[in-house]
């Protein structure tokens, strides 16, 4: 039986909304963000990759999983559907988010449903908060270093 959580990170940088959402906007530069992926690889199916992640179980087991990636682009962000082994999906909403007078600042957002077997679960959510954590810092040192090359 399936259980579910929700995850939500987010950061601002100091990026015009348009290079931010440019970047979310690449959908393989996105995944690459990830500190779990070692590979990626698009399909034949049209916005959707093959993902390759390498985790630890019980702490300290090396495993690679893997998994496919579909990605919708939206006018603020993308949505991105997860499907992978043992039942386990998730879809997560990135924005790029601009408040009036916010000027060369703006927010990025991802907020995460998860759906795994209820024992799976919290590895699940656990890994994917630590990793997508990590994946907003890296996307804004590459953002800020984009920024400043312009």
């Amino acid at each position: 039986m399936a259980s579910t959580a929700s995850v939500t990170t987010t950061r601002k940088i100091n990026v015009s909304p348009h290079l931010a959402l440019a970047y979310i906007h690449d959908t393989e530069r996105l995944i690459r963000l990830n500190p779990l992926v070692t590979a990626v690889e698009k399909t034949a199916k049209e916005n959707t990759w093959r993902v390759t992640d390498r985790i630890k179980l019980l702490g300290f087991i090396p495993y690679n999983t893997h998994y496919e990636i579909f990605a919708s682009l939206l006018p603020d962000g993308s949505d991105i559907t997860v499907t992978a082994a043992l039942g386990i999906r998730s879809f997560s909403k990135w924005r790029v988010i601009t408040e009036e007078g916010q000027g060369a600042e703006c927010t990025v957002t991802e907020e995460a449903s998860i759906s795994a077997p209820k024992f799976l679960l919290p590895f699940v959510r656990g890994t994917l908060k630590e990793s997508h954590e990590q994946m907003q810092e890296r996307m804004e040192k590459e953002l800020l270093e984009d920024a400043s090359r312009a």
